[in-house]
């Protein structure tokens, strides 16, 4: 699709978004999900793409990567629809990424075409929408930084040429690749970034590619697990070699012979774990978790060879007799440099015990002043929600039914406001076996028509969840988890002789989930004194507990529902960190039998004001008057009580009537006849 050339930039904009599959609007940007995704460079199922509008030009940002030059393909378009007539038209745009795959910066290509004569442009974009010209604070980072990271980490070969042309070129041959620019842009710093990767270097064949090669290999050789140089028996770089017809880049690799290799116990993948570090030696099959460190560096070190466990026991890290002791016993099991490795994690614990995490300004505009959930209202995006009742009121369909909303990206039907955004569900159950769950989501998803088959990832859980974590933490990244749903928080963090109502536990319970960089929702229960009190629950356990929660929702239930197929709760939003507390939601649920066979159960939305019993739990007496005089028009006090089966609390709304005459916040009138009305109709 080419566009006309008597179009405004903004007419351009709008044909081009008319190609897309738009989400939201924010500023000069539009939401929308990424075409690459039809041709099979990634999935994009919650639009994480985006384009803006600027004074000067159209820009294309993609979460996975995707450049400006796959997205204009995938259209039809070309690099002219995205500028103004009057503008110089770029060749090509080359997007960098930081590391969390967020907007770096780009790299604007020109030609001449007269003279063929290739000319360069940073440019970044600012957070009024602005294309400006590269700053003196933009840090250089390598072209495809996330990419290059996720192969280190997976002990893949990576493809290093001199430009982003051949570094495309090379991910088109199955490399993942990278480049830091030109022959004359390399820097000795550059090789932190690379460190432990298997390196194969393909400058171009002329005098600076060839000085570029020397000053790397100079650079990289201590950091890298192996590093070679390919030399193009034809054509003046990958491109060209490529376009002379030829493709087996892994022939011209294997033949190149290996000019260094760091030994693999001086560079470990380092993840920091909820009590302490993971190091990883992917290519040798070790790990080794160090755990409950103290400010002394004294911790318990269990070593992993070839997925067996061969060691545990406590060490002093920085006792350097036993280090060397543990190592000469590790190397009988395992003949690799164990003091070179353990060396390394000592140095590394010591140093970022009481390390500050990197300063930020927060004196900056965020991306968004909007509060963003997962499930809208109940649960924040990235932060942890609690729902607690009493025993046996339903807590957990409830969190089946978010299971379900969540995973398969479906709107709760009738009228109910609860809106997801699409994401993968990791439930971790302490109460009930699967089989139970099964028999629910199956019902739930038959009451929404959900015919998906995606499945919903359950662990049945028999120890406190801290003692869990790194294994869930494994699981939560390799699985791409966006919401764990924990059942129940107080069996979650039952462990030994401890109470669970001790701070402690309840700030290491938080620190757990907030170390899965994710969304989660905990099932909670009441204090033992509240069970007595359904008008006054309180989630169980440490005021700490309560407080670290960043939002908490109470399940109500009346009594005499317990046990019937036809419930109607409410939900009453206790407490909210980020923002005004949500009105009460008024849930129904009905339960379709066929003899002792569950067939569907139904959501939709209940009316707390025409429930007596369910909105005498929630309401405040105020309101329920309120509510009462907009049905009966007016009415003495007594006929009020009457009518909210509130009798012997006449008196009580006497008082409440009268006060609601006065002042400001009158909402109360008081009739000739003796009466009261509304001081206007709500």
């Amino acid at each position: 699709m080419v566009m006309t050339a008597s179009e405004t930039l903004s007419q351009k904009y709008d044909r081009i978004l008319s190609l897309c599959e738009t989400g939201k609007k924010s500023g000069v940007y539009t939401q929308i999900r990424c075409p690459c995704n039809a041709n099979h460079k990634h999935s994009d199922k919650a639009k994480s793409a985006s384009l803006g509008l600027h004074s000067n030009g159209i820009s294309f940002k993609c979460f996975a990567g995707c450049q400006t030059d796959d997205f204009l393909q995938s259209l039809g378009l070309t690099y002219r629809d995205m500028f103004p007539d009057s503008e110089r038209t770029p060749s090509n745009i080359y997007t960098y990424h930081n590391a969390d795959g967020s907007y770096h910066h780009d790299k604007v290509k020109y030609r001449d075409p007269a003279t063929g004569k290739k000319d360069f442009r940073q440019r970044t974009i600012d957070d009024q929408g602005n294309i400006v010209g590269e700053t003196a604070s933009l840090s250089k980072i390598p072209f495809g930084m996330p990419r290059l990271l996720q192969a280190i980490r997976d002990n893949k070969v990576v493809v290093y040429t001199e430009g982003e042309k051949d570094a495309l070129t090379a991910r088109l041959l199955g490399y993942e690749s990278t480049t830091m620019g030109g022959a004359s842009d390399w820097k000795d710093e550059y090789k932190a970034f690379f460190k432990g990767s298997h390196l194969v270097l393909i400058p171009d064949k002329d005098a600076a590619g060839l000085k570029l090669s020397e000053r790397m290999q100079e650079s990289l050789a201590s950091v890298t697990k192996s590093l070679r140089v390919v030399v193009l028996p034809e054509g003046k770089d990958l491109t060209e070699w490529v376009e002379a017809g030829h493709s087996d880049l892994a022939a011209l690799i294997e033949s190149s012979p290996e000019l260094a290799k760091a030994d693999d116990m001086s560079a470990p993948i380092i993840t920091h774990t909820h009590s302490g570090y993971s190091f990883a030696w992917v290519s040798l099959g070790i790990k080794v978790n160090i755990d409950r460190l103290t400010d002394d560096c004294e911790g318990v070190i269990s070593v992993t060879s070839n997925g067996q466990r061969v060691h545990v026991s406590k060490i002093n890290l920085l006792a350097p007799r036993s280090l060397t002791e543990l190592a000469n016993k590790l190397t009988k099991i395992r003949k690799v440099n164990w003091e070179l490795g353990l060396t390394a994690i000592a140095i590394y614990c010591n140093e970022r015990q009481g390390a500050l995490s990197e300063l930020c300004d927060i004196n900056q505009e965020p991306e968004t002043m909007t509060i963003e959930y997962l499930l809208d209202p109940i649960l924040p995006l990235g932060q942890p929600a609690t729902i607690f009742a009493a025993g046996g009121k339903g807590k957990s369909t409830i969190a089946d039914l978010i299971a379900v909303l969540v995973q398969y990206g479906v709107c709760a039907q009738g009228n109910l406001p609860f809106i997801p955004v699409q994401g993968n569900v990791l439930y971790l159950d302490w109460e009930n076996l699967a089989e139970t769950h099964r028999r629910y989501i199956t019902a739930i998803k038959r009451g929404l028509n959900v015919t998906d088959h995606t499945p919903i990832l359950y662990l049945e859980m028999e120890h406190p969840l801290t003692h869990a974590a790194n294994s869930l933490r494994e699981l939560i990244q390799e699985r791409h988890i966006d919401l764990v749903i924990i059942d129940s928080q107080m069996a979650a963090t039952a462990g030994g002789n401890r109470g669970l109502n001790e701070a402690q536990i309840a700030s290491e319970y938080y620190n757990c989930l907030r170390s899965f960089g994710c969304t989660s929702l905990t099932i909670d229960h009441v204090t033992k004194s509240g069970m007595g009190d359904t008008d006054n629950l309180a989630a169980f356990g440490s005021i700490v507990k309560y407080n670290r929660s960043r939002s908490q929702w109470e399940l109500k239930l009346p009594d005499e529902e317990d046990d019937n197929d036809h419930k109607e709760y409410a939900l009453v939003h206790k407490k909210f960190n980020l923002g005004r507390k949500q009105k009460p939601i008024g849930v129904t649920v009905d339960f379709s039998n066929d003899g002792d066979t569950l067939t569907k159960i139904v959501f939709s939305s209940a009316n707390i004001k025409t429930n007596p019993i369910l909105s005498a739990k929630v309401l405040g007496l105020r309101e329920r008057i309120r509510n009462a005089l907009s049905e009966m028009g007016h009415g003495t006090a007594a006929e009020i009580a009457k009518h909210i089966n509130e009798l012997d609390k006449t008196d009580t709304i006497a008082n409440a009537l009268y006060r609601g005459t006065q002042g400001r916040t009158a909402c109360f009138t008081h009739l000739p006849d003796g009466g009261f009305g509304l001081l206007f109709k709500e």
